[in-house]
């Protein structure tokens, strides 16, 4: 009997060694495999500009964490630098808690060192443009894109913009693919087709399960095949957004998500990158690993559309409360800090014109002075003197209406006048000028020096 019981715990000895050894490996495996994809990921050797010399920590220290989420275009051979996703987050590993914004891409602001209001989703690529132009001109780098993004945020929102997160549409489609899909209840009906840019959105709505590719058609949505009563705005856009990202966390979680943490670290590697250190990201997926949707607290805009100045307009208000619990979450004090945010709508039209316009007003009037001058000029060359001229014929004279004539009284043939003995002066655009005239037709005047005709009788003559 002992022998029996003695060979049991042997054999259950064996299997919780072969479990132990298994789970070391496997998580030596997962570590291995993380720390693998976090070094094509993470960019802490990516050139940095020269005004952002005030390093952030790197280290890991459960302190909130802020940084924003660009979602970007970089299909096929496009090369589109605006950014559709704008998100800015912040992760407090002590309450596990997730504070976010979707900012809507026509969003007015105030970018730092320029002048006006501009659409927030140009901010990457004005960064950009100014990157390339100093490194063409072999310069220091002033300025990047990212750079620049989290300096007209921190203005907006009065929170320092710590990291930043950056997505191509391709990576979120295969991320989505790896899970299996997203559960996301669809609000309306979408369809959309543009063959430029290979979208195709064909959604009906209701609770379904939506491959990567839905899942981008659905938060993208804006134009409509149907007219504009189908299109989707702004605002529906960024709601979207965070639908997708609280359904992503859930399914991230699930036996799905978590058996299949290899294929989605083989796409992250590709398509994801961030200014987070190794030691950040391995900290916060340890805090981070148990939280679900339920953790994630979403700040609405309260923006509108402008149709003048076409941005969107987020009014005071919204942005103290906006300002208020994204300081709060960071544990700053609650300063009302002045935002670049455009609070206003436009009170009138511009009336400016663009640079194109002016440019073809001028061409048109260049062309008419050209037109002008030339045809100056071809009334100087016409001869005043000798001018030969074709012989009339008689459908160009026109019919004199009849006279009355008295009983065995023929009518005169026309004569034409005699030539006065007077010089007057010629005019050899006169014959134009009265035939143009439109209702005022007269007769003709005869040159002397044509040849004579014989007089042509009246047709009312018998």
């Amino acid at each position: 009997m002992r022998k029996q019981q003695k060979g049991k715990w042997r054999i259950w000895k064996w299997i919780i060694l072969l479990f132990f050894f298994f789970g070391v490996g496997l998580a030596g495996a997962v570590w291995w495999k993380l720390d693998h994809v976090l070094d094509q990921v993470t960019v802490e050797n990516e050139p940095e500009v020269l005004s952002n010399k005030n390093e952030i920590t790197k280290n890991y220290n459960h302190e909130p964490i802020s940084f924003v989420l660009l979602g970007k275009d970089s299909r096929g051979d496009l090369s589109l630098l605006n950014t559709d996703v704008i998100i800015v987050a912040v992760l407090n590993p002590l309450t596990q808690h997730v504070t976010m914004m979707s900012i809507p891409r026509d969003t007015g602001v105030q970018i730092p060192g320029y002048k006006g209001w501009y659409k927030i989703n140009s901010v990457y690529a004005r960064g950009e443009e100014q990157r390339r132009q100093e490194e063409k001109k072999g310069e220091s780098i002033d300025e990047t894109g990212i750079h620049l993004m989290k300096r007209t945020l921190e203005s907006a929102i009065g929170i320092p913009i710590q990291h930043y997160i950056t997505v191509d549409f391709e990576g979120f489609e295969r991320v989505i693919d790896q899970l299996g899909g997203i559960s996301i209840q669809v609000d309306k009906s979408m369809k959309y087709d543009d063959p430029a840019d290979g979208t195709h959105i064909n959604l009906h709505p209701g609770m379904q399960v939506l491959n990567g590719q839905q899942a981008l058609g659905y938060v993208r949505h804006r134009k409509d095949n149907r007219g504009p009563k189908y299109f989707s705005s702004d605002f529906d856009r960024g709601n979207r957004q965070q639908v997708v990202i609280k359904a992503i966390v859930d399914q991230m979680k699930s036996f799905i998500g978590i058996s299949r943490f290899f294929g989605i670290m083989d796409v992250t590697k590709d398509h994801i990158r961030t200014d987070l250190s190794k030691d950040q990201i391995r900290g916060l997926l340890m805090d981070f690993k148990s939280t679900g949707s339920e953790n994630i607290t979403s700040i609405p805009s309260g923006g509108y559309w402008d149709p003048v100045s076409t941005h969107t307009i987020i009014p005071r208000k919204n942005v103290m409360n906006i300002q208020q619990a994204f300081r709060k979450e960071m544990g700053l004090d609650p300063v009302q800090a002045v935002s670049t945010f455009r609070e206003e709508p436009a009170k009138e039209i511009p009336v400016k014109k663009s640079k194109t316009t002016e440019q073809e007003e001028e061409a048109l009037k260049v062309q008419f002075e050209e037109k002008k001058n030339e045809q100056m000029n071809l009334e100087k060359a016409q001869p005043t003197k000798s001018v030969e001229k074709e012989p009339i014929k008689p459908k160009d004279i026109p019919k004199l209406p009849a006279q009355p004539t008295k009983p065995n009284q023929q009518s005169s043939p026309i004569t034409p006048p005699k030539p006065s003995s007077e010089k007057q002066p010629t005019d050899t655009n006169n014959d134009e000028k009265i035939l143009n005239q439109p209702g005022n037709i007269q007769p003709p005047t005869i040159n002397p020096k044509l040849p004579m005709k014989e007089p042509i009788p009246n047709s009312n003559d018998g």
